[in-house]
C-alpha cells in the first residue's frame, strides 16, 4: 500500500505496530475534536469514554487543560484509569439526571458525543447539565443520528443530512440551547504533518504531562486476517461495546 508522504508519519517510539495502527483514525479524530472544541478550564463530558475515539478524547482533554472530565461507559474503572475525574456507568445512572452536574457552577462547557443517535442531543437541549450557547456551551459530535445509515440515492442522502444541517443552522441563531457542532477527523494534506507531530509528542510525553498517552486495545483482539477473524472483528465493532480499539493483525 502506497500513501502520500504528506499523510504519513513515523510510529511513536514505545508503541507496537498494532497500537500505532489505531492512531490514523481514532487518535486523529480525538485530536481534532479536542483541539477544536475543548478550551483550558472547560468542564467536559465525554459520551462513550472507552470506545476507540473516547479513550483518546478523555486523555487529550485532560492534557488540553480541561478542569473536569467526566465520561460515560460500561467500563467505569477504565475511564478513571485514563484520567477522568468522574465515571458515569450508563447501565446504572443517566448523565442528564445527576444533580452533581446541575447548577451554574457544575454545568458542562462542552459535551463530546461519540455514541450517536438522537437521545443525547435531545437531553442536551434541556440545558440542565450543559451551558447554553449564550454561556459558551457546545455539543460536539463526531457521529450521526443514525450511526449505520443506508443510503442508495440522493434523496436518502439529503433526508439523512437535513436534520443535522438544520440543527447546525438553528443553534447558530438560538442561543438558549447549546451550539451544535459536527466534527469529522479528516486530515487535510496541507496541515497533516504539524497535526501528526503534535500527536506524536503526546505519546512521547513531556515534563508538562504526568504520563504519555495510552493506547487501549480491546482484549478480544487482535483478530486474524481471515474471513472468520474479520467477521468477528466487525461483529464486535457493530455491537458498539468495544473496549478501546478493535484491531485486525495482517501478519501474525
Amino acid at each position: 500500500c502506497v500513501v502520500k508522504q504528506a499523510l504519513a508519519a513515523n510510529k511513536p517510539e514505545g508503541l507496537s505496530f498494532l497500537e500505532a495502527s489505531t492512531l490514523g483514525s481514532s487518535a486523529v479524530t480525538a485530536q481534532t475534536v479536542v483541539e477544536t472544541h475543548v478550551r483550558p478550564g472547560d468542564r467536559v463530558l465525554v459520551l462513550g469514554g472507552t470506545g476507540g475515539v473516547g479513550c483518546f478524547v478523555v486523555q487529550l482533554a485532560k492534557a488540553a487543560g480541561a478542569s473536569f472530565v467526566a465520561a460515560t461507559s460500561s467500563q467505569p474503572g477504565l475511564v478513571l484509569e485514563l484520567g477522568a475525574d468522574r465515571a458515569v456507568d450508563y447501565a446504572a445512572e443517566q448523565w442528564w439526571d445527576l444533580p452533581e452536574f446541575m447548577g451554574d457552577e457544575n454545568r458542562f462547557d462542552v459535551i463530546v458525543d461519540l455514541v450517536g443517535g438522537k437521545e443525547a442531543w435531545k437531553q442536551a437541549k434541556l440545558c440542565k447539565v450543559v451551558k447554553s450557547a449564550w454561556q459558551g456551551g457546545r455539543f460536539a459530535t463526531t457521529t450521526f443520528d443514525n450511526p449505520f445509515p443506508r443510503m442508495h440515492n440522493w434523496f436518502q442522502v439529503i433526508r439523512f443530512l437535513l436534520p443535522m444541517m438544520g440543527r447546525l443552522m438553528w443553534t447558530g441563531v438560538n442561543k438558549f440551547i447549546p451550539a451544535y457542532k459536527l466534527t469529522q477527523g479528516v486530515v487535510n494534506p496541507r496541515n497533516a504533518q504539524p497535526k501528526y507531530r503534535r500527536l506524536n509528542e503526546k505519546f512521547l510525553g513531556s515534563e508538562s504531562e504526568s504520563a504519555p498517552l495510552r493506547v487501549v486495545l480491546d482484549p478480544a483482539g487482535p483478530f486474524p486476517f481471515t474471513a472468520e477473524g474479520l467477521r468477528a472483528g466487525f461483529h464486535l465493532q457493530t455491537s458498539r461495546h468495544v473496549k478501546g480499539k478493535a484491531v485486525v493483525e495482517l501478519l501474525a
